[in-house]
């Protein structure tokens, strides 16, 4: 069911936000997504401190 909420957001996971970074066949269609979509939204779901 869409609503408003959902009509103007977009959870994009690291799958889909590499598509901005590494060139894949749909690439295109994701960096068009991203110029036009109102909402996009994602979550860092750790940090790693290395070495510290």
């Amino acid at each position: 069911m869409k609503t408003v909420a959902t009509e103007r957001m977009s959870y994009w996971d690291t799958s889909t936000l590499g598509k901005l970074y590494l060139p894949e066949t749909d690439s295109a269609d994701f960096v068009q997504k991203a110029v036009v979509e109102a909402d996009i939204v994602t979550f860092r779901i750790a940090s790693m401190n290395y070495g510290a």
